[in-house]
């Protein structure tokens, strides 16, 4: 039986604030997003999946409800963790998802494309924006026929300060 643990009501800017403490799932669902995630076949090759919206640190809501989310940071370490790994001779990836944020993207772009070990990317649904620059840091990239990649997007805030130019004279 689920139990459902999040608090009537809605606040979106704090979601994790809507996990009920009382249901015990905080510390396992903490433990989970910090994990290293990447598995080892037989043949040395290390899997890393890279799906959902790219974000600083995934919200605990979002494992709560199973909706997929690649946080930068937690992934910057399983590559690293991949690397370091005497097991793992070859590290594929793959990738799937809409973009996201840019905060820590490079760090894993710079660890991927400087990799000691070869690096494969395969996506099937698409890669776009910061998932398509992660593909294109790797040594081979495979895109299945329907999938659509690219769209390397990018923002900067830019502040009005007319107004004090125009006060200073």
């Amino acid at each position: 039986m689920q139990v459902w643990c999040l608090h009537a009501g809605w606040d979106f800017p704090s979601v994790d604030s809507q996990l009920d403490p009382e249901c015990g799932i905080i510390e396992e669902l903490q433990a989970k997003r910090d994990s290293v995630k990447y598995t080892v076949s037989k043949d040395g090759t290390a899997t890393i999946d890279v799906n959902g919206p790219m974000m600083t640190e995934v919200p605990l809501i979002f494992l709560y409800l199973n909706i997929p989310a690649v946080g930068t940071f937690n992934l910057l370490n399983t590559v690293n963790a991949a690397i370091a790994d005497k097991d793992v001779e070859r590290i594929h990836f793959n990738v799937n998802g809409p973009g996201g944020t840019s905060l820590g993207l490079e760090e894993v772009a710079l660890a991927i494309h400087n990799s000691p070990k070869p690096t494969f990317g395969k996506t099937v649904e698409g890669a776009y924006s910061a998932h398509y620059w992660l593909l294109s840091q790797m040594d081979e990239i495979e895109v299945s026929v329907s999938a659509n990649v690219g769209s390397l997007g990018s923002y900067l805030a830019i502040s009005d300060v007319s107004k004090a130019f125009e006060n200073a004279g």
